[in-house]
């Protein structure tokens, strides 16, 4: 807890793990800042290859602003299983070529998704998810290229609500996929 990684370069050199940041249990006030992430360039769907990953752990003060993240199966995956995690910010990132998922926010309250930049050329490959999350959400003003851009799903929403706006998304996929799984906003 209460570290900053900040103008750094991290790049995966194992075929069979590519996790460059885990976040462990009760992890808080973590700043990660203007860096470069360099996954292993394969395709699939594994949280070995997340570049940032967490799982059944408690989160709280967690900022992730203006890093580049190349491959991976996640850019980004935070998984609060046991505890909600609370106040993640995710903002001016640039995400390129993950083979799973470029955001994901699960079981995390307080969220603020702003301002990133999501270029997914896998087939299976999604923007920013958002699972079970509890208020306020917001995802606001990114720019995806994805077959699916913004999932949120089983979330709560009251008080100050979720505010999803402004963003602008490009699905992709092929022409069977465009018409059965691609989305641009799905709730």
């Amino acid at each position: 807890s209460h570290i900053t990684f900040r103008n750094l370069s991290f790049k995966a050199l194992n075929q069979s793990a590519g996790r460059l940041i885990g976040l462990g249990i009760n992890t808080s006030n973590i700043n990660i800042e203007n860096n470069i992430f360099t996954g292993i360039n394969i395709s699939s769907f594994s949280t070995g290859y997340a570049i940032i990953n967490s799982g059944d752990v408690a989160l709280d003060s967690i900022s992730i602003l203006n890093n580049k993240f190349e491959f991976g199966s996640f850019a980004i995956r935070l998984y609060c299983n046991s505890v909600t995690g609370s106040v993640v910010v995710v903002q001016y990132n640039d995400c390129v070529s993950q083979s799973n998922r470029s955001i994901l926010l699960d079981n995390i309250s307080d969220i603020n998704i702003q301002n990133n930049k999501m270029d997914n050329q896998y087939y299976f490959a999604y923007g920013i998810i958002v699972a079970r999350a509890m208020q306020p959400i917001r995802i606001t003003e990114n720019r995806i290229r994805s077959r699916l851009g913004i999932l949120l799903t089983n979330s709560i929403s009251t008080g100050d609500g979720a505010l999803i706006a402004n963003n602008f998304i490009n699905v992709v996929g092929t022409p069977d996929t465009l018409y059965s799984t691609a989305l641009g906003i799905r709730i």
